[in-house]
């Protein structure tokens, strides 16, 4: 049976070292070995026998691999990109990074990515340890009213999550309450490249960013979200004041036409909330709520698919 590292050879992975970028993205030019150990996740060649320190000796899940990791070593676990799980266990973990500074990478291979999917309602993904990394996964309801896909503790400060995939199973019954959970107190947790999609006219959707109390110094950049969220707002930071936010780059595309809101912030926080590009479905409201104490700058938004956006707040008159 052909290895993950000879159908990949001569490409960003050789089989043992893998060519990342500075903030951890996977790159074809320059290779550098993990400053820890590195273990390889393959459900279809791993065995439950192997070691994990090769892609010709993974192991099958990621739980297993999570656990040969040392806290703060640089360790770094790999997930073939044809890698699947599912939980259906009753409000069990998938898997839970509890170990600081772990990072969790999918190998992508164009658009297949390492794949989780939850058939329990309280399933879920968690993150509990600080400084983590997960990168380049989907996760995927196969239930209806998943509460959270991905759930990051009050401990798992400084975590990243980039390039993942938050995504209901296809239908209005199979949706995704939260995509991201941020439970109150967890601090510097940043949100990269991600993409959240909701079944159109489903009913059971709240955000796919919700901040459970206060989250200080968040950054949610560079993220696209297309759906139906009908509770709150794909971006939802309402419950309690957080300081310093970042909220910049993002596309949002929500068709709800009862809620409406696209990015929904706790009037005391602080920050910035800039260049992001607002469709929300309800006719004269303001896609970004109650923002009043963060910097607003260069934020559009329309409610008709047919027009460009208008300013969301108003144009100020400082220079009057």
């Amino acid at each position: 049976m052909a290895t993950y590292a000879s159908k990949l050879r001569g490409t960003a992975i050789d089989g043992t070292t893998v060519r990342l970028n500075n903030n951890g993205t996977i790159s074809s030019n320059v290779p550098m070995e993990p400053i820890g150990k590195a273990f390889y996740v393959d459900a279809t060649n791993g065995s439950t026998q192997n070691d994990g320190l090769s892609w010709s000796t993974a192991v099958t899940t990621v739980d297993v691999a999570l656990a040969k990791c040392t806290a703060n070593k640089g360790d770094v676990v790999y997930i073939a990109p044809w890698h699947a799980e599912t939980e259906a266990g009753v409000n069990t973990a998938i898997w839970t990074m509890s170990k600081a500074g772990v990072s969790l990478i999918g190998v992508k291979q164009g658009r297949q990515m390492p794949t989780f999917t939850f058939t329990d309602d309280g399933a879920l993904a968690s993150v509990t340890g600080a400084n983590c990394l997960v990168q380049n996964c989907k996760f995927v309801s196969g239930i209806a009213d998943l509460a959270s896909a991905l759930t990051l503790g009050a401990a798992a400060d400084g975590t990243t999550v980039e390039g993942c995939t938050f995504t209901d199973g296809g239908t209005a019954v199979l949706e995704m309450v939260i995509g991201i959970s941020i439970t109150a107190a967890c601090t510097n947790v940043t949100i990269n490249n991600c993409f959240f999609n909701t079944f159109v006219a489903g009913t059971g959707t709240l955000a796919g960013i919700h901040a459970i109390g206060a989250a200080d110094r968040l950054r949610i950049t560079n993220c696209v979200f297309i759906g139906d969220w009908n509770t709150q707002a794909p971006i939802d930071i309402l419950d309690a004041k957080s300081l310093d936010v970042y909220i910049a780059d993002n596309d949002i595309f929500q068709l709800d036409a009862a809620a409406g809101l696209a990015i929904s912030v706790c009037a005391t926080t602080t920050g910035l909330i800039v260049r992001n590009l607002l469709f929300s479905g309800k006719d004269t409201v303001a896609g970004l709520s109650t923002a009043d104490a963060c910097g607003q700058l260069e934020n559009y938004q329309t409610t008709v698919e047919a027009e460009s956006g208008d300013l969301v707040p108003v144009a100020g008159t400082w220079s009057t």
